[in-house]
Parts: structure tokens; sequence; C-alpha cells
């Protein structure tokens, strides 16, 4: 369970981060606008694939286990 919990907090940590470069918080300030919202959006939609998958990948592997049980 504490690996499960470290592995949530690591991938929302990337969505965050694509979060801040959205708002402006990270990027340089020579940063152009349009590379700073597309890079934002690029961290930003990886970081919800990293916890739609992992999250789904778990509950496949509960499912199949539970199956194994049985």
């Amino acid at each position: 369970m504490p690996l499960q919990i470290l592995n949530y907090v690591a991938r929302s940590i990337v969505l965050i981060v694509g979060i801040m470069i959205l708002c402006g918080y990270i990027a340089p300030p020579n940063f152009d606008f349009s590379y700073r919202i597309l890079f934002g959006t690029m961290v930003t939609m990886f970081g919800i694939f990293r916890l739609v998958n992992y999250y789904m990948r778990n509950k496949k592997l509960q499912l199949s286990d539970e199956d194994d049980n049985e």
C-alpha cells in the first residue's frame, strides 16, 4: 500500500508541474507564450495519462487476483 501511495504522488507531481507551467509559475520569463501553453498542455496530458494508466493497471491486477483466488 505505501508503494501505491508513492506512485500516485509521483504521478500527480507530473500533473501539477504541467498545470504550473500552464499558469506560468515555472516557465522562464523569456519563454514564448505559445510554447509555454503547448509544453504545459503536453505535460498535463502526460500526467493525466500516467495516473489513469496506473489506476487501470492496478484495477486489472486486483480483478485478476480475485479471479485466481476463487
